[in-house]
């Protein structure tokens, strides 16, 4: 090899040489950085804490409880008095749950209000105006009605009137008690026997002015038969057919004659004074009828004409599958009523405004407007206001689903029974026994001193929710752990991957280096070969 070649090549391996070092420190300074993250990764699993089962007796406590005789009272908290007295030595929050009628207000997304056509559809203004109508109606054929019913009742009070000039005429009717009454069917005649021994045989007797006052003193019926006799006296008796017959069958065991003497100037009083408070009484009555006939049904008429050219208008129909069903003006039920007037009372009592409360005027009187549904089997109430607003809540000129998707949520109403706790707290003296545990309570506001039971209750539902963390804590733990290991064994594998390339680089390094030595001894002798050329 010549000089200048020796030197070339020299020149590739020390070059091939840094390029190893240069690699050689990167390698380095790589496994540096993965063993830096190694260490960090490390030192996050030293830190993570292990999640613990949670222990069931840090959720029990002692729990004390008492009856007052109307509920079941819980002691729920309790603290000494700074300064106790001989009256009371304690402040005491006692409670009780009961089920307390309570009204909401909820909302139903997507609620896919239907009406029966889009046409002539009533602004909620112009159905406002179409139900006071109607409402106006009602309460005249309500008004009207009540007179009525005032007019019946007023007649009604007549009667106690006729029944005391009842019992006057009665006063002034003979009656003798028949002891024997026989009947011969060969001549079809009856012979009977008064309470003087007399016998007499019956005559069958038209209608007269005497048994007229007996059937109006309530002796004799309308229309029956009547029989009568003369006794030796003189005064004519009168008997009914009916009483003869019960008698004769069997069927009664005494048998009266009546008489009447209308020539008695108080006799003609009493059937006079009769007469005038039954043709009085009849009065009252017909007036009332009249006025049903004319003023109560003219006026119901008129409801019904206004509440049947309504119903012929476009409708609300359904809320998705559920069918709707209008509550007219004077068909809500006292249930009804009742239920939607406690959701506007509580909703009140919570600051929330609603259309519903806009379908009762101040009094509570239904005005119209409200619509019932059924859900899973509750019933459930809204408005047309509502209704509307959702319907009309969608652009049907650019929505091909002509409104009936993607509507505004709807609100919508019901009251239901819901467990309330009661709370009170209130001064208490309470005793212990000889181990520290309450034995019994006597309230500031109660004289009666009260048995307390003591009894270990475990909080289920904190114990559950803790388990249920613990579950949650343990399955993010484990994910940590997972994911450290599985970021370790890359780095760890990259590692391997940098040491391999290191001791390639090393026994690279080290073949250059031996032929680097070579190579220079080769120049090294032809220099000293050159030397001693030039010096001969």
């Amino acid at each position: 090899m010549g000089m200048a070649a020796s030197q070339a090549r020299y020149l590739q391996l020390s070059a091939r040489m840094s390029n190893c070092e240069y690699e050689g420190q990167q390698i380095n300074q790589q496994r540096t950085i993965l063993a830096n993250e190694s260490a960090n990764l490390f030192n996050q699993m030293l830190v993570m804490q292990v999640p613990v089962v949670p222990s069931s007796n840090d959720f029990t406590t002692v729990q004390y409880t008492f009856s007052d005789g109307s509920n079941d009272q819980v002691l729920d908290n309790y603290y000494q008095i700074g300064t106790p007295d001989s009256d009371y030595n304690y402040v005491v929050t006692h409670s009780y749950t009961v089920e307390r009628y309570t009204g909401s207000m909820k909302h139903l997304s997507d609620p896919q209000v239907q009406f029966s056509s889009t046409a002539d559809l009533l602004t909620p203004e112009a159905y406002a105006t179409v139900q006071e109508a109607i409402y106006r109606s009602y309460a005249q054929y309500e008004s009207e009605l009540a007179e009525y019913n005032k007019m019946q009742d007023d007649a009604e009070a007549l009667l106690s009137d006729v029944e005391e000039k009842q019992v006057g005429l009665l006063n002034q009717i003979g009656k003798t008690t028949e002891t024997n009454l026989s009947y011969d069917p060969i001549g079809g005649t009856y012979t009977v026997t008064d309470n003087a021994g007399g016998q007499y045989q019956l005559t069958e007797t038209a209608s007269n002015a005497d048994i007229e006052s007996l059937i109006k003193a309530g002796v004799m019926s309308e229309g029956d038969t009547y029989y009568s006799y003369q006794d030796a006296s003189g005064k004519t008796n009168y008997l009914s057919l009916t009483d003869m017959e019960k008698y004769v069958n069997g069927a009664a065991t005494s048998l009266t004659g009546y008489s009447i003497d209308m020539s008695d100037p108080d006799t003609l009083q009493a059937v006079n004074d009769y007469d005038i408070a039954l043709q009085t009484y009849n009065d009252a009555l017909d007036a009332a009828q009249n006025y049903f006939d004319n003023e109560v049904t003219n006026a119901y008429n008129n409801y019904q004409t206004l509440l049947n050219t309504y119903n012929n208008s476009t409708h609300p129909t359904y809320i998705g599958n559920c069918e709707l069903t209008e509550i007219p003006v004077g068909t809500m039920t006292e249930d009804q009523r009742t239920e939607l007037q406690q959701v506007i009372y509580d909703l009140a009592q919570e600051g929330i405004e609603s259309n519903l409360a806009s379908c009762f005027d101040a009094n509570g009187n239904y005005s119209g407007g409200v619509f019932a549904f059924e859900m899973y089997g509750q019933t459930y109430y809204t408005t047309y206001d509502d209704l509307y607003e959702s319907y009309k809540s969608v652009d049907t000129s650019s929505d091909s689903n002509n409104g009936i998707d993607r509507q505004l949520s709807l609100p919508y109403y019901s009251a239901t029974y819901v467990d309330t706790k009661v709370e009170t707290t209130e001064k208490a003296l309470l005793e212990t026994d000889s181990s520290g545990r309450f034995v019994s309570i006597r309230l500031e506001n109660d004289s009666v001193k009260y048995t307390l039971n003591a009894e270990t209750i475990t909080d289920e539902a904190a114990y559950t929710d803790a388990m249920n963390q613990y579950y949650y804590d343990t399955a993010q733990y484990q994910k940590v752990i997972a994911d450290i290991n599985a970021k370790t064994s890359i780095i760890q594998q990259q590692d391997r991957t940098l040491e391999l390339r290191l001791e390639q680089l090393d026994t690279e390094r080290n073949a250059l280096n031996t032929e680097m030595e070579a190579v220079q001894k080769v120049l090294s002798d032809n220099i000293e070969r050159t030397y001693k050329t030039f010096g001969d």
